[in-house]
């Protein structure tokens, strides 16, 4: 070890240890190493070339893929990225695999299953009937309108224009729900059911057409109900929009 003086140069002749001491002067470097008489023990010798097939852990160049052929970046990969995912796909999980995880498995009670914690469930009821609330939650998951509610919207807009509004992404919330387009002076929803996500038969848990008219009604709004299949009639559509509006 070498002391460094204030300027943070290092120190001439002054060691720390015994050790640097004794070696002081000796230089290891080969251009002086071998001056002062000393013989180089490796001088003549021929080293065995230890270069691919000479190595013993040589294994014919790099490892290839099992599959196409293609040279990887380690030995102990045997496919590459895009032949992995198809090898995956085509054998999944094992039969052995399988059975073991459902010996371990069976019988096993999940500790959260049946329990009930009524005074987290009250809580989120009293929430979900704030309109501020409700508006936060779907503000962040940034709902937008479909192209059937676009095509309704720009229908609406024709026939009467600057009246509704798409209110669809959550941005007006009455009592906990939120209607499809408002028009605010008149007291007038309109509510846009798709042939999917308004299916009772995928989605029983889903509102009925009576249980949101009910619940509009209740804030003194007259609620008209479109379906999807409603907008390959577009003359019918539009009577259908003008009756409504004379109401």
């Amino acid at each position: 070890m070498l002391y460094r003086d204030n300027k943070g140069r290092f120190i001439k002749g002054f060691h720390s240890s015994k050790k640097t001491e004794i070696k002081k002067g000796q230089h290891l470097s080969f251009a002086t190493e071998f001056k002062k008489g000393r013989k180089n023990i490796f001088k003549g010798v021929k080293r065995p070339n230890f270069c691919r097939e000479n190595n013993p852990n040589w294994k014919n160049g790099k490892a290839k893929c099992l599959d196409c052929k293609k040279e990887l970046g380690e030995y102990r990969q045997h496919r590459c990225s895009n032949c992995y995912k198809i090898y995956k796909q085509k054998i999944g999980v094992s039969l052995e695999t399988r059975q073991k995880l459902s010996k371990k498995l069976k019988g096993r009670i999940s500790p959260n299953k049946n329990k009930k914690h009524p005074e987290v469930s009250k809580l989120l009821k009293k929430l979900w009937k704030q309109n501020d609330f409700v508006s936060k939650v779907y503000k962040g998951r940034n709902v937008r309108p479909n192209k059937p509610e676009k095509y309704l919207l720009f229908l609406l807009n024709k026939l009467f224009p600057n009246v509704y509004k798409y209110v669809g992404d959550f941005s007006f919330v009455i009592g906990g729900r939120n209607p499809d387009f408002i028009d605010i002076k008149h007291k007038k929803i309109i509510e846009f059911f798709g042939d999917y996500w308004h299916n009772r038969h995928i989605f029983p848990k889903v509102q009925s057409e009576y249980n949101r008219i009910l619940h509009f009604n209740k804030y003194g709004y007259n609620v008209l109900v479109i379906k999807e299949f409603e907008l390959k009639d577009i003359n019918s559509l539009i009577l259908k929009l003008k009756d409504f509006q004379l109401l």
